[in-house]
């Protein structure tokens, strides 16, 4: 086994690195924050917390708190980062919908591949659950030894929306330094910035952009703009289509929350700058409100987006 250690002096954090017998990466870093070390190991690819979150003792986390909980350089695991986990490691349910093996997921990702999830408990992903409805929710993925709410066969993992007030374990994964951005946009005499938390996908042709300003434990805004870049990339023009939602959520009580929903029509979207590194650009348009007694807008009079890019 080859061990390599960093010690990053700006942020007091160590970090150890070495291989395993099978050439994956495995090590510890010390969270600087309370000085409790943490085995990490790699997994398809990616770079795992193998323990659950415990800062200064804390096991649970609202979403809100497990947005930004994990130590410097690290993040909250997305959903297609625990996607690509369990369909690497057996399978999962898709809330009723098995894919793969989720009884040989609950099994090997709770013990044998040195994952260690812990067995009957909830995990936060990043990603907000899927469902316009369910704007209040996140998703989560949970592993199951016994029934739960009559979906699947325990033992199993299962991924599924909860309310976001809800208190459920942290998983990290290593940063991708250009995982960064900036989004804003304007109506009137205010500015709408974001970026407090900040992650993209890349699926068939279409970038999504997702960026989260927090404003407080109870309260949340976040903008998703959608970018079709193959009509970009197809006609060679600075234009492509695309869709922007812009929600508002306020938690009056646990469980009771005001949410504002915000659909763009008549949106103009401009990419000024594109490469496989990096895309910047401009959009305009009239935000809706998705309620249908409500005659409310937000005209977006001006609005930039920059994304670094992954490889």
């Amino acid at each position: 086994m080859k061990c390599c250690l960093y010690i990053c002096f700006s942020v007091v954090i160590v970090f150890i690195s070495c291989k395993n017998d099978d050439g994956f990466l495995e090590g510890s870093i010390t969270d600087s924050r309370d000085g409790k070390q943490y085995q990490w190991s790699e997994f398809n690819g990616t770079i795992w917390l193998t323990e659950d979150l415990q800062l200064n003792g804390k096991t649970t986390y609202t979403f809100y708190e497990a947005l930004s909980a994990c130590p410097e350089g690290w993040q909250l695991a997305s959903n297609e980062d625990w996607k690509v986990l369990a369909e690497n490691n057996g399978g999962y349910y898709f809330y009723d919908t098995a894919l793969g093996n989720p009884e040989e997921g609950f099994e090997n990702l709770v013990d044998p591949t040195g994952f260690h999830a812990t067995s009957d408990a909830n995990y936060w992903t990043s990603t907000p659950a899927w469902e316009e409805s369910f704007t209040i929710r996140s998703s989560f993925i949970g592993f199951f030894s016994s029934d739960y709410g009559g979906i699947g066969n325990p033992p199993a993992v299962v991924m599924g929306p909860n309310l976001k007030s809800f208190s459920m374990r942290c998983r990290c994964v290593q940063k991708e330094p250009t995982n960064t951005g900036t989004f804003e946009f304007q109506s009137s005499d205010t500015t709408y910035n974001f970026g407090d938390y900040f992650n993209y996908s890349e699926t068939n042709g279409t970038l999504t952009i997702h960026a989260y300003n927090l404003t407080g434990t109870k309260d949340e805004e976040w903008a998703q703009l959608t970018i079709n870049l193959d009509d970009f990339l197809a006609d060679d023009i600075p234009d492509a289509s695309g869709e922007l939602r812009y929600v508002v959520t306020e938690e009056l009580t646990e469980f009771s929350n005001d949410t504002k929903t915000y659909i763009t029509e008549e949106l103009e979207l401009s990419i000024t700058n594109y490469s496989t590194s990096h895309i910047e650009g401009t959009f305009s348009g009239i935000l809706t409100n998705s309620d249908t007694n409500s005659s409310e807008i937000i005209p977006i009079s001006q609005g930039t987006f920059s994304i670094a890019l992954g490889n």
